[in-house]
């Protein structure tokens, strides 16, 4: 089986649940956007360009290589800066006191207080991907 090459902006479909799915763009850093609306039809790309974005995640591309996931089309970024993801929060898993700031590759110390409306920083098997899209209010 020949593997997907993808690059940043690209748009790719990811099945959810039966006939539904989501659209999603590749961002820097081994992320992915996924946009904030279900559907059960392929739509132009530039469709999606006025959507809102539901959440951004770290995402081991298995599914994307291996042609599981879809690439429909591209989106370029308007800039540079748009094209990473939201900063997150690691926490430190000896004291759980201890936190910081992921943001571009880099990670700067940061207060209880500094990360409070942040999502913690992780990255999705395709399945687990697909298991936080689930438990989100479009699937309510």
């Amino acid at each position: 089986m020949k593997r997907v090459k993808f690059k940043i902006g690209d748009i790719v479909k990811v099945p959810v649940v039966d006939n539904l799915f989501v659209y999603g763009r590749i961002l820097n850093d081994a992320s992915i956007e996924i946009y904030n609306k279900v559907f059960d039809e392929l739509v132009d790309v530039n469709e999606l360009k006025g959507l809102g974005v539901l959440f951004d995640c770290g995402i081991f591309s298995t599914a994307i290589k291996n042609g599981e996931w879809e690439i429909i089309g591209h989106i370029p970024f308007e800039n540079e800066e748009d094209s990473w993801p939201k900063p997150k929060f690691i926490q430190d898993i000896i004291n759980r006191e201890k936190f910081c700031i992921y943001y571009k590759g880099e990670r700067v110390q940061a207060s209880k207080d500094e990360i409070i409306n942040m999502d913690e920083q992780a990255m999705y098997k395709p399945e687990q991907l697909v298991e936080r899209i689930k438990q989100s209010h479009l699937f309510e």
